[in-house]
């Protein structure tokens, strides 16, 4: 809870919309990132099978 507090506090100024947007980007670019790792792990554990 006091994660999403400190995300959508201070979103009327500019330094709070500019935390948000990287906020954002940060979580967007890091679930990316663990679909990638997980596909890769996924293929490699089903190729050592074979």
């Amino acid at each position: 809870m006091r994660l999403f507090n400190a995300i959508s506090d201070d979103s009327s100024t500019a330094f709070g919309q500019m935390r948000q947007v990287l906020i954002a980007a940060l979580a967007i670019g890091f679930l990316t990132t663990a679909g990638f790792v997980g596909a890769t792990w996924h293929s490699r554990r089903s190729n050592h099978r074979r």
